[in-house]
């Protein structure tokens, strides 16, 4: 399966000096993402917008965005926890609110 990181190397053009170019990093940085497997989390929108939402944060670190349902995430897909948490509030579906009475 290849990861946000390959994809994003992919897409830049195929190697580690072309996605640190179209960023202003030098290869060695991407070397160390690639090799983490993750993309850091204060670099991901960057990543992002230059390859025009081809790869999205979500894919470029799971860990700290969750997962995309359209990356092909499984776990997403099937109504895991990734399936069920709100967007607006980072709550679950199911996770009560309590509203006090009048």
């Amino acid at each position: 399966m290849e990861t946000g990181i390959s994809k994003a190397i992919r897409l830049a053009g195929g190697t580690q000096t072309a996605l640190g170019n179209l960023l202003g990093l030098t290869p060695q940085a991407i070397q160390k993402w690639a090799a983490q497997g993750f993309v850091p989390s204060d670099r991901c929108r960057e990543v992002e917008t230059k390859l025009n939402g081809q790869v999205t944060r979500s894919e470029l670190n799971p860990a700290v965005f969750g997962n995309d349902p359209a990356s092909g995430d499984s776990n997403a897909r099937e109504g895991g926890p990734a399936a069920e948490t709100s967007s607006q509030h980072g709550r679950r579906k199911d996770d009560r609110v309590a509203v006090p009475s009048a």
